[in-house]
């Protein structure tokens, strides 16, 4: 729930894969923040975490357009 506040409500998760020990994420510009057309370390922790949580996934991977944007990484 507190993911939802920091997000537009036209975020879409477009695409994704699985790999072995991350996750790669592709959604439309509308997860990028307004002020500095970046995604907010709120939103990639947030989304890093629960996907580790879920997976056991160390880094995730976000794409926007099909544009590298980030990878983040989460060590337990």
């Amino acid at each position: 729930t507190n993911l939802i506040s920091f997000l537009a409500s036209s975020t879409e998760l477009m695409n994704y894969e699985i790999l072995e020990n991350s996750v790669s994420l592709s959604f439309n510009n509308k997860i990028l923040s307004l002020d500095n057309n970046k995604i907010s370390e709120e939103v990639k922790y947030s989304i890093a975490l629960s996907i580790r949580d879920t997976y056991n996934i160390d880094q995730t991977i976000f794409y926007v357009d099909d544009h590298l944007i980030d990878a983040f990484n989460i060590n337990p």
